[in-house]
């Protein structure tokens, strides 16, 4: 391909990419720069780039085709695919999206511990919640706890489950709530922000990672009786 060739590829892309952003309100390099991995980034880029400068394809088809490809695959994929619990999909984003991960994480272990005390006072209205989460924890869940995750299961033929089982599934929920608040709201409040954020200690799929171990907590709790 000769350099006219490659300079006019590179204007008629940039032309295009005004007018999908224009009529459609898609910004595709920022759509792309979005996308964590670096291969489905340069996939992406690939394919915005044949979509952009195919010929034979009419401006009508390409919008309609862009807009597809987006509503599929949308600005940080990573994170809509997730399939977070709504209490903080929405509540969380804009930390994410901005790399403010502990930040991201700090909100949800809020809604979270918010969550579960507001469930539990249903059961128990004098809950002392004047003490550390690891205390309301231990207080909420557990084989001893407020809240119950197995009551009302039972096996296929009508049998109860095991003590064994039913313990330690109610024990894991309170080892789990406890050890997330203590892997990540815990260093945040000893460190400086800014040095956490800057070091990289914690990125985007550690991140993800916590927020996906919260909303399965969460989903938990929404069963909990």
């Amino acid at each position: 391909m000769s350099f006219l060739e490659k300079d006019w590829r590179r204007k008629r892309r940039a032309k295009k990419k005004e007018e999908v952003k224009k009529d459609i309100g898609i910004d595709v390099d920022e759509w792309v720069s979005t996308i964590a991995d670096e291969t489905r980034k340069s996939d992406a880029q690939e394919t915005v780039n044949a979509i952009l400068t195919a010929d034979g394809i009419n401006p009508s088809t390409s919008l309609a085709i862009l807009t597809g490809v987006h509503k599929g695959t949308p600005n940080h994929p990573q994170y809509h695919f997730r399939d977070l619990h709504e209490d903080i999909k929405d509540e969380v984003r804009p930390y994410y999206e901005d790399k403010n991960y502990y930040s991201a994480i700090s909100e949800a272990l809020k809604v979270y511990l918010n969550n579960s005390v507001n469930k539990a006072r249903k059961k128990e209205p004098n809950l002392d919640t004047d003490q550390t989460a690891h205390i309301i924890f231990a207080k909420i869940f557990g084989d001893t706890g407020i809240l119950s995750l197995t009551d009302g299961y039972l096996r296929p033929g009508g049998d109860d489950f095991y003590p064994k089982t039913k313990k330690s599934i109610e024990n894991g929920q309170r080892s789990l709530s406890q050890g997330v608040f203590q892997g990540f709201r815990n260093p945040e409040s000893h460190e400086v922000y800014t040095h956490l954020k800057r070091s990289d200690l914690l990125g985007d799929q550690d991140c993800l990672d916590a927020l996906s171990i919260l909303s399965y907590l969460l989903r938990r709790l929404d069963k909990a009786k």
